[in-house]
């Protein structure tokens, strides 16, 4: 289980990968930094039940693009 603090910092560390991903597939810049920021604010809210750092990205990842 990870603390919030954590959850943040794997966002924070990989979120050029993150949001060139979802950049990849919206093509614009201002969408898609409001859909990093919806994907953070989700990761937070879902809270300690990622079971390790490759979770998190993994599934940043896939609501990301959802």
């Amino acid at each position: 289980m990870l603390s919030e603090s954590t959850i943040v910092r794997i966002l924070v560390r990989d979120r050029i990968q993150i949001q060139s991903y979802i950049d990849s597939f919206i093509n614009d810049a201002a969408s898609a930094e409001d859909c990093y920021q919806d994907v953070c604010a989700a990761a937070v809210a879902k809270g300690e039940r990622f079971e390790d750092e490759s979770h998190v990205f993994r599934w940043a990842l896939r609501v990301g693009r959802n």
